[in-house]
């Protein structure tokens, strides 16, 4: 090969490696751009997602004022759980929960307990259900105090429950805008569990579809009373009484009649 023509083929070869080599920077650059801008839109969901958890939890907080009972009323909804942690030093965490996000448990008297639910992205305070036993007698004052506080309750319902083992039960609901309560009554041979859920009212909508809850005829309550033997009545005016319903072999439920199947 003479000089001239090898000079020439050293000199495309280095053309060709050059230009190879700034086509691997300009590839590399491109993507290092197209990482950086992933990142970039990734960062603003995430802020925009972190607004909008604060932005519902500030919400939240705001239209479940006033609605907690003692002890827990100085709690609400959209409430992040260092700061309920640090008002309720006494709740512990609850490993056998059902539902997603993080749950506590608290005992606040020998017949009461209240269970905490929190989102397990915003870390927010997003349902509380108190739990109670109470004696027939004493579901009469317990429902009472709730109309006191929160007026007649906008819904009535017989619920029969999802699955072969389901217990009827009997609930109230207050539907208060974005936050709504439902007051849940079960009876059994020991007595009278009552749960009063505190939640956003989708969450309260779901529990009455996912427990086959139908409205009552009459949501129109007045006083309750209750037998010796643990029979509830619902009395007073605008009540319908009474559907029977049997709990267990030997117990009865009377509550106020539902339309038939």
């Amino acid at each position: 090969m003479s000089r001239p023509t090898l000079v020439a083929s050293l000199t495309v070869l280095l053309l060709a490696g050059g230009g190879f080599a700034a086509w691997r920077v300009q590839s590399s650059q491109a993507a290092q751009e197209a990482a950086e801008r992933r990142e970039r839109r990734q960062r603003d969901r995430e802020a925009t997602r972190e607004r909008e958890l604060n932005e519902l939890g500030e919400h939240l907080r705001t239209a479940s004022a006033g609605k907690f009972p003692d002890p827990i009323a100085d709690l609400a909804l959209g409430m992040l759980e260092t700061e309920v942690r640090a008002l309720r030093p006494g709740m512990q965490p609850k490993t056998d929960a059902q539902g997603p996000g993080t749950w506590y448990e608290e005992r606040v008297s020998p017949d009461s307990q209240v269970l905490y639910a929190f989102g397990a992205e915003s870390h927010r305070l997003g349902q509380v259900q108190v739990l109670s036993m109470v004696r027939p007698e004493g579901v009469g004052p317990q429902l009472t105090a709730l109309i006191d506080r929160h007026g007649s309750p906008t819904g009535a319902w017989h619920c029969e429950g999802a699955g072969p083992n389901a217990i009827p039960t009997r609930r109230f609901t207050w539907h208060q805008g974005d936050v709504s309560l439902q007051q849940v009554i079960l009876a059994h041979p020991r007595g009278v569990s009552t749960t009063l859920y505190i939640a956003p009212t989708e969450v309260i909508a779901q529990s009455l579809r996912m427990s086959a809850c139908r409205p009552a005829i009459s949501i129109t309550l007045g006083p309750v009373a209750a037998t010796s033997t643990g029979t509830l009545v619902w009395a007073g005016p605008g009540a319908v009484c009474c559907a029977s319903q049997r709990i267990g072999a030997e117990y009865p439920l009377f509550v106020t009649s539902s339309p038939r199947r």
